[in-house]
């Protein structure tokens, strides 16, 4: 394992991880609400988002989770 990705496996690279995540969610709500012209749209599609990157993390950017 190279020291620079030992770095991920900490808390803090992992908090790191944590708020990339929820700001790359939240830029697309956002996204999604600017174009829809509503923004009461923001809390719901949050979590669908959140959702949807969970699954593409898990899915396509880490090989230690078995696909069905």
């Amino acid at each position: 394992m190279k020291p620079s990705s030992q770095f991920w496996n900490t808390n803090v690279g992992k908090t790191l991880k944590a708020a990339a995540w929820s700001a790359a969610s939240a830029v697309l709500a956002y996204i999604i609400t600017a174009t829809t012209n509503d923004p009461e749209l923001f809390g719901p599609m949050t979590v669908f988002i959140n959702a949807a990157l969970v699954f593409v993390q898990k899915t396509f950017l880490s090989q230690d989770t078995p696909n069905i």
